[in-house]
């Protein structure tokens, strides 16, 4: 071993607005506009930071750490932020750019699918002329026979037929071809932009947050789908639709089309403004509801530390602002809405009053038949329209012009550091181990003018152990990244056995090196599949037949059962895996929730073993185990590193002082370098100072020197068997007591306290017939009654809204039927020459503009009214159900159907689609009938013959309404619905991009995405097919019920039972009705979605907690006589888990003022106790008692006040330090039953000085007012820790609760926090301290030893020291040798 000498110190959517169905499709294409995205859909915001925050290092490589003053989010090369943080926003790409990833077939595809767009445009302005035929030869009736009529309307009705069958066969190939080749553009740009996150280098991470990468997928790539889609098609076809109709139009009548186009601008003007408008308030509403989902999500993920902090209100009020906001916002969209749809009804009218006055006077001047006018008039209807219609289409590809650079520059970006390459670098034939580091200079790409290595000289041969050790923050983690190459050095070089490691192939690289973080990351699934990701890569390069360069072949490594078993042994994970139900088979949750930490850390380390790595990087790879773990697993590493090349990170002295040369490093720099005992020799040196804080008995000099002699004896014994293939149970216990603690351990396994619900939220399954009722609940008659009525009753606030929106409702539907009336009198009376007839249309003119007031008025009111109705049913509902979540017990989230994502998506998507049950879907379902009974009324009294042929097609009229709209409108929602396991696997890949990076398994993650798209292709080609079939179907039967009802018509004619008259107001007066029907379905939601969704709903605002901290206070807080804590013959089991015991008769006191520690082994019951204590859960039998009153009878909230909790895992929110600190004190502004203590900024820095986090804080550009990231992800492991000391201490409790508070800290810092939390503030404060450590106990009052759930030793440390039992052993392996 070596070191040189450093060279310096370092929206609901609006209901669709009915169309105007003459003939067919025609005003359904006028009127008919995309759905306003949904508001409510869940983003796909990933977590915050720029990776899993497997550093403890606080200079490492996160974006910009906290203890080193820098911002993480600077934009780098290859931003897909383009416009943040001031850099110019990408210039969006050409139309045809949005193609560049088409294939061959996709452009097949594509010119199939515009050819036959353009024709299906030329098929409605053909109908146009047709149609105008027809109401010629209906006209013609007095001037020609009967039978003469029906001749000519027969040979109109063939050719309208035939018409409807081509229409019908290019839809199918327009839709098919767009969304088939759509689909698969979308897929291929993920895929590939999934293979560009995959090779870039941690310093592109290190500027970029998560969660922006994920929203590109799911989102930009999104929104770039949709831009070459259908609505392409959709443009294409209105495009040609328009040049046809104009065509049409002026060659059959040039003046009527002039007049009738002088409207069109007003049209046009009326519908951009109000979308504008209203695209804005969506907009607004959709950002302030990803807000509120932020903060119910981030609430629901920190719940224990809303709960134990008293936080439920502030959570509950803010989510409450912000849903405000949206709501406010939402309502400003439905009376846009309604208004834009009323006015453009209001014109609409008016343009047809317009047209048939002048055509009324062209036709009396002998200048156009009646048909005429008719062809005409639609022609230029459907060709101004279709202009105005191509907006959703032409907003679509802006918006995908507009996100395709963010995705495709990321998809281009060349990375510095690609392991994908496989043919880049050197492949030795062999490795020894031999690591060295000379002269390296260091910063981190995202703060370059803040060096954290500044020339750095150490080294490690082969099979050698070299352990890193100083304060977090001096490089020690960085040293490890350079190792791995996840960053290039600045100056000099990092090497492998003398080659620098940036000539060596990436992967093999890190293939050959097994790497244990601080904080261990698993990924969803098994136990088993985590293990052998381990399992590393084989590269080899194989001749060239053809004499050229070497084939170069990379291939995963096999990982038999056999060497999972293994390497599980090794790390002493394998008795608590095969203790649980499932074994090696057991699913971890997500982010392996379902295990402990200190079970993390072991599959992690079984992980790292699995490929018999010839390199071994442990950065503090014991730190959540307890003693005895800790000394197995620090054997099983022992013997593991007798024939490797070994480096580790560590703040436990005890866990290093076996290593062949200890590194000292303070500022990027090696200050001390040598053996633990020449170390410790050293007089005043750092390493001795270091020892000397961890120190825990008065040994003599001799007697450490001795211990020491025979703990190095029994680590070579045990290295010469590992280097020998020792046997397959190596790593058993090596003494009694190390036993008794194992088979603790492993007898509880299964409930350890993390995994029983103590730690994450939703990780075990649930047991209570309510939870599952709440899950599934029963969807019957019945039920559907009941939501239905608790739904108006809560809604019936808002019953003037209800009203004016369902008289709006009757208006509306009714005024359909009488416009087919007015339509057929003016048809009919065109083709009358005398002049009462022309007095009669310009009256109906006049009639058709006073109509269009009464549709406009009718229509405002439905959807602007019904909207807001629906809105603030929403808010009520998504309120009330956070306010129940968050004064649920502990024992509610720890079921699988109350995880985090769950209770996300129910706030998002279940309580939206309650409204579908009273003001939407009541006022469609009232307008439908209105309508329908109206318009079959006017038929059946016009002609029941032609009533009733006419009724035969009318599903096929609604299938057109809702094929078309849906066609037009579906494409967002769905694709993210599509899309979203897919997701699932982006998110959880970027969120812990450094694991996956050292681990090399790229490949493992791209085939679980591509494997997760494949039924979204699948689903996606269906659905195209299926459009398209339904579209040709619905077309053609369109075309035929106009052709077969007017041919019927003519022959009742030649019989005398119906005129033209008749026939044409009883066919327009259904075909308006069903119309109708069809169109109001798409804006119905799934009525069996919605009963089941409002179910869900209910049963959670419903459910009553168990332990509810919201309930109103009492009068008087209890008169507390002590803080003393007692736990007396406690026995508990998790409600999850209600065969497997936790605590078995603990009994254990901590007398006011006094501190007690916890110690033993993981899982036997510490963490459970201090969840007792805050009352999490209520014990099965036993008392816990506060200051002599039991727990039970006081209120939580009275309870919890009194109390303070540092979690293990400290849990921040995504604030600044002054908000964290000050949480659950100063944030909220109290009522007059609980007025909240204020905390001054004296008391908060007074605090976070007491926890060491004073300097690294104001360190900060902001200071005390810089945010922390997404819940803390700008700060170490160590740095988060020491926050949550200082939230703790802010609140001057009267019972501080710590649950391994120290464990991330290093030696100085750890002597700094033990002093705070030892100290009391002078205030008489009991402390009850969970520890591992135990160096951090050994002043305490009493310390408890808990084995199997009781306590089995107690009394203070000397004393425990003399028994020479269980504790007795726990010190020993913890002890410094000399």
């Amino acid at each position: 071993m070596e070191a040189a000498a450093p060279a310096a110190a370092v929206a609901p959517a609006a209901p669709v607005a009915p169309t105007a169905p003459a003939p067919p499709g025609l005003l359904q294409r006028l009127l008919r506009r995309p759905a306003a995205e949904n508001p409510d859909s869940p983003t796909g915001d990933g977590g915050g930071g720029s990776g899993d925050s497997s550093s403890s290092d606080s200079a490492s490589g996160r974006g910009g750490k906290v203890g080193d003053g820098a911002k993480a989010g600077t934009p780098g090369s290859g931003d897909p932020d383009g416009g943040a943080n001031g850099k110019p926003a990408l210039a969006p790409v050409s139309f045809l750019t949005l193609y560049r990833y088409a294939s061959p077939l996709d452009r097949v595809l594509l010119g199939a699918g515009t050819l036959a767009a353009i024709a299906h445009g030329v098929m409605m302005p053909l109908f146009a002329v047709f149609f105008g035929d027809l109401i010629d030869a209906g006209n013609n009736s007095e001037a020609a026979s009967p039978q003469a009529v029906l001749d000519a309307t027969g040979s109109v009705a063939w050719k309208i037929i035939l018409l409807g069958g081509v229409s019908g066969l290019l839809s199918i190939v327009q839709v098919f071809g767009y969304q088939t080749s759509a689909q698969r553009q979308g897929v291929r740009i993920r895929t590939l932009f999934l293979k560009s996150l995959l090779r870039q280098e941690m310093g592109w991470y290190d500027q970029l947050d998560s969660g922006t990468l994920t929203a590109h997928v799911t989102g930009d790539v999104a929104l770039i789908q949709t831009g070459i889609g259908d609505k392409v098609a959709m443009c294409v076809q209105l495009a040609s639709t328009a040049v046809t109709g104009f065509i049409v139009a002026f060659l059959n009548g040039w003046k009527l089309t002039l007049v009738i186009l002088a409207t069109a601008p007003a049209l046009i003007i009326v519908g951009g403004l109000f979308g504008k408008l209203a695209a804005e308030a969506t907009t607004g509403g959709q950002k302030a509801y990803a807000k509120a989902g932020a903060a119910a999500e981030e609430a629901l993920s920190l719940i224990r530390t809303v709960v134990a902090f008293g936080g439920e209100a502030t959570e509950a009020a803010k989510y409450d602002r912000l849903l405000r906001r949206a709501s406010k916002d939402e309502e400003r969209r439905a009376h846009l809405s309604g208004a834009s749809i009323g006015v453009s009804m209001f014109i609409m009218m008016g343009v047809y009053g317009l047209a048939f006055w002048f055509g009324n006077k062209e036709v009396r001047a002998d200048n156009l038949s009646s048909g005429d006018v008719v062809t005409v008039f639609f022609s230029v209807i459907i060709a101004a329209m279709g202009l105005g219609q191509t907006a959703p289409g032409i907003t679509a590809m802006t918006a995908a012009r507009g996100a395709a650079p963010r995705v495709f520059e990321v998809i281009e970006r060349a990375s510095a550091i690609d392991a994908t390459d496989d043919a880049a670098g050197v492949v030795p034939s062999s490795v020894e181990g031999r690591l060295e580091l000379r002269g390296v200079d260091f910063a981190y790409p995202s703060r370059p003018d803040r060096p954290v290595l500044q020339g750095m000289s150490v080294s490690v041969n082969k099979g050698q152990t070299i352990a890193l050790v100083g304060a977090s923050g001096c490089g020690k983690t960085t040293v490890v990244q350079l190792l791995e190459r996840l960053y290039d050095v600045g100056g000099g070089a990092a090497e492998l056995d003398g080659t620098d490691v940036r000539s060596l192939n990436v992967q093999w690289l890190r293939s050959q090196i097994g790497f244990v973080a601080q904080s261990p990351v698993l990924f969803t699934g098994t136990i088993r599949e985590n293990i052998a990701l381990g399992g590393g890569i084989q590269v080899v390069d194989e001749p060239n037949p053809s004499g050229g360069a070497p084939t170069r072949r990379v291939t995963p490594r096999v990982v038999t059962d056999a060497d999972i078993t293994a390497a599980a042994r090794q790390a002493n994970a394998y008795d608590f895996i095969t203790a649980l139900p499932d074994g090696f088979d057991t699913q971890v949750g997500g982010k392996g929730a379902q295990l402990s930490g200190g079970q993390r850390q072991r599959v992690c380390i079984a992980r790292a073993l699995v490929g018999n790595p010839a390199i071994l990087l442990a950065d503090e790879a014991t730190s959540s185990l307890d003693t005895a773990s800790e000394r197995t697993v620090q054997d099983a590493l022992a013997r593991a590193a007798a024939t490797r090349t070994t480096v580790v990170i560590a703040h436990r002295l005890s866990t290093v002082q076996a290593a062949d040369a200890i590194a000292v490093v303070d500022a990027g720099r090696v200050v001390e370098l040598g053996t633990h005992r020449e170390l410790v020799a050293r007089d005043g040196g750092r390493y001795r100072r270091m020892v000397d804080m961890q120190t825990l008995t008065d040994e003599t000099e001799e007697e450490r020197s001795r211990r020491g002699h025979d703990r190095r004896h029994r680590a070579a014994a045990l290295a010469a068997a590992g280097a020998a293939g020792g046997p397959e149970g190596a790593g058993a216990p090596a003494d009694g007591v190390a036993d008794a603690e194992a088979k603790a351990a492993a007898k509880t396994a299964a409930v350890d306290d993390s995994a029983a619900g103590v730690g994450s939220v939703g990780t075990t399954d649930a047991s209570s017939s309510d939870d599952e009722a709440f899950a599934k609940p029963a969807v019957d008659l019945a039920t559907g009654k009941r939501v239905v009525r608790r739904a108006l009753a809560v809604n019936m606030r808002e019953w003037p809204f209800l009203l004016a929106g369902v008289v709006g409702a009757l208006g509306s539907g009714a005024s359909w039927p009488v416009l087919a009336i007015l339509y057929s009198e003016v048809l009919v009376l065109l083709g009358d020459m005398s002049d009462a007839a022309s007095e009669r249309v310009n009256r109906y003119a006049g009639g058709f503009a006073l109509l269009g007031v009464a549709m406009a008025v009718a229509m405002y009111l439905q959807i602007a009214m019904l909207s807001i109705a629906g809105e603030r049913l929403t808010l009520k509902l998504r309120r009330a159900a956070f306010g129940s979540m968050l004064r649920q017990e502990a024992a509610f989230f720890d079921a699988k159907a109350h995880s985090v994502g769950a209770l996300s998506t129910q706030l998002a998507a279940d309580v939206p689609l309650v409204k579908g049950l009273t003001g939407e879907t009541a006022g469609n379902i009232i307008m439908v009938f209105s309508s329908i009974g109206t318009g079959l009324v006017i038929a059946f009294v016009s002609c029941w013959k032609v009533a009733a042929v006419t009724l035969a097609f009318t599903p096929g009229i609604a299938l057109g309404g809702f094929v078309q709209i849906r066609l037009l409108s579906s494409s967002d929602v769905e694709v993210r619905a599509a899309y979203q396991k897919a997701g699932a696997v982006l998110t959880e890949l970027v969120s812990n991009i450094r694991t996956v990076t050292t681990l090399g398994v790229q490949r493992e993650f791209l085939a679980r995405f591509e494997a997760e798209l494949a039924e979204p292709i699948k689903k996606g080609r269906l659905m195209a097919i299926t459009s398209g079939i339904g579209l040709g179907m619905s077309e053609l039967l369109t075309f035929c019920i106009w052709s077969v009802a007017l041919w019927y018509g003519a022959k009742l004619g030649v019989d005398g039972e119906c005129d033209f008259l008749q026939t044409l107001r009883a066919l327009t007066a259904i075909i308006f009705s069903c119309m109708m029907l069809g169109q109001a379905a798409n804006g119905m939601p799934d009525v069996a979605a919605s009963i089941t969704a409002s179910a869900r709903v209910f049963a959670l605002v419903d459910r009553v907690s168990a332990i509810d901290a919201t309930v109103p206070l009492p009068p008087a807080e209890p008169a507390w006589a002590s803080s003393e804590q007692r736990l007396t013959d406690v026995v508990f089991r998790y409600p999850s888990r209600p065969d497997a015991p936790v605590l078995s008769g603990l009994s254990v006191t901590a007398g006011a003022g006094a501190t007690v520690a916890l110690v033993g082994a993981s899982g036997c019951g510490k963490s459970s106790t201090l969840a007792l204590l805050q009352r999490l859960y209520d014990p099965s039998a036993g008392a816990v008692t506060h200051g002599g009153i039991n727990v039970r009878g006081v209120h939580p909230a009275h309870l919890r006040s009194r109390l303070a909790v540092i979690p293990q895992e400290p849990e921040l929110f995504s604030t600044t330090f002054r908000d964290n600190i000050a949480y659950g004190v100063a944030h909220a502004a109290g009522t007059a039953d609980a007025p909240p203590p204020v905390v001054t900024d004296e008391v908060v820095v007074a605090a976070a000085t007491a926890a060491g986090a004073h300097d690294f804080i104001m360190a900060t550009p902001g200071g005390y007012d810089e945010p922390v990231g997404q819940r803390g992800a700008s700060l170490s492991g160590g740095q988060r820790q020491r926050i949550a000391v200082a939230r703790a201490l802010v609140r001057r409790p009267a019972v501080l609760l710590s649950d391994e508070s120290t464990s991330a800290l290093d030696s100085a810092s750890e002597a700094v926090v033990a002093a705070a939390l030892a100290g009391g503030g002078g205030y008489g404060r009991t402390t009850i301290l969970v520890a591992h450590r135990l160096a951090t106990v050994k002043d305490a009052d009493a310390i408890a030893v808990v084995v199997r759930g009781a306590v089995v030793e107690l009394g203070r440390h000397a004393e425990l020291i003399a028994r020479g039992g269980v504790y007795a052993g726990l010190v020993r392996d913890q002890e410094m040798d000399a």
